[in-house]
């Protein structure tokens, strides 16, 4: 559980880390970011062994879509960085689609 808003480890993956613009837990292999400000973005699953980011909208919480990422380090730096500025996630990912940083699994 963090300690922000009680949030509960996602089972089907493992520990996880409840993101209060802030890191509460982190599992070895996956971190998760959640996200209760954003109003499009629920999630983000940062997986470093496999190049993998998961995005879970806030439509779909519980639904995470899988992305590949060559450089899962520097991408969590750039989410961190929009929202340390209190940017908007949504656009940030659509962006990062669309350059090609996240590519669809």
């Amino acid at each position: 559980m963090c300690q922000f808003q009680n949030c509960p480890p996602d089972p089907s993956r493992g520990l996880f880390l409840c993101y209060d613009y802030g890191v509460i837990e982190r599992d070895v292999m996956t971190k998760l970011l959640e996200f209760a400000d954003s109003s499009a973005i629920s999630k983000i699953s940062l997986d470093n062994d496999n190049n993998e980011v998961g995005i879970s909208f806030t439509s779909k919480p519980d639904n995470f879509y899988l992305f590949e990422c060559d450089d899962v380090s520097e991408f969590e730096t750039k989410v961190n960085e929009v929202v340390n500025v209190k940017g908007s996630l949504g656009k940030f990912i659509a962006s990062s689609r669309k350059d090609g940083t996240l590519t669809a699994v």
